[in-house]
């Protein structure tokens, strides 16, 4: 069973999706003229794109925690495999057709044209997006993380607007943005999450403690400053004390207090409370 998690509002994302683009290419084919259909034909080939690169991103939400560049450039040759294959495997069995029905076709079709599948211009002119995805992750998976995603974030902001307003083709600078906008919806979802799930605000207050102390390599003074009064008035008020009388029965999370425990041993460790989200400059 995969351990990923599942989300139900990204199925429903995807369904609507899928509707839309089935709607719109079908009201597309009728050729009516009608100004209702123009709106609809608009406002389809408007956001079905964007939500595919936001939905693609929300799943690719990982790329901001890997810590390691070998990490990163794994990540890179698994969306090769998963994304190039496919994309350059279905456009070589599309060019002796293409080739060969050029002369009836609106836009013909050369063999001068068969290196321009290196960047993005595919004989099926509908596989572009996966060029374009693979393209968008490998910036992302090299350059974006944890510290520096706002400021990207609102940097491909103003990089996607630009680009719409020039009528640029290309299509990344239009398309990045939103794919980094599904880190950030997916980062709400798990705020949210967190809030509604007080153990696991626990248990990730306690990893943060023990990644920390556990980096440690000679004895030292430790200060740990958290948000979390459980975390700390454990120590200040001496209930980790009861809690190793009984072995720990009844608390949540007893493996982590075993371990932050263990990461304590050979340093002098002092906790601080300090109120979430105010400012504080270690928190």
């Amino acid at each position: 069973m995969s351990g990923k998690k599942h989300y139900t509002e990204i199925d429903i994302a995807r369904g609507v999706g899928i509707l839309a683009v089935v709607l719109g290419h079908a009201v597309k084919q009728t050729q009516v003229s009608a100004r209702w259909i123009r709106i609809v034909t608009y406002i389809v080939y408007s956001f079905h794109m964007p939500l595919f690169f936001l939905l693609s991103g929300f799943v690719a939400v990982r790329i901001l925690r890997m810590q390691t560049f070998t990490e990163r450039l794994r990540y890179i040759g698994d969306r090769a495999l998963r994304l190039l294959v496919p994309y350059f495997v279905i456009g070589a069995l599309y060019i002796p057709l293409k080739l060969k029905l050029s002369a009836y076709a609106v836009t013909p079709f050369a063999t001068a044209d068969i290196p321009k599948m290196l960047i993005g211009q595919n004989p099926d002119v509908s596989l572009w997006f996966l060029y374009i995805l693979f393209v968008i992750t490998a910036i992302a998976a090299l350059f974006v993380n944890e510290d520096n995603f706002r400021s990207i974030l609102y940097g491909s902001f103003a990089l996607c607007v630009a680009s719409y307003w020039a009528n640029i083709s290309y299509r990344t600078p239009k398309y990045f943005f939103f794919f980094l906008l599904g880190f950030w919806v997916r980062l709400k979802f798990e705020d949210s999450e967190k809030e509604g799930n007080p153990d696991v605000m626990q248990g990730q207050e306690l990893m943060a403690a023990i990644v920390g102390l556990e980096a440690l390599k000679v004895p030292c003074v430790v200060s740990v400053y958290s948000d979390s009064q459980y975390l700390v008035k454990a120590f200040t008020e001496e209930w980790i004390e009861k809690w190793i009388r009984k072995d720990f029965r009844g608390v949540k999370n007893p493996e982590l207090w075993k371990r932050l425990l263990a990461a304590m041993t050979g340093h002098e460790v002092h906790f601080f409370w300090v109120k979430g989200h105010a400012g504080h400059p270690e928190n």
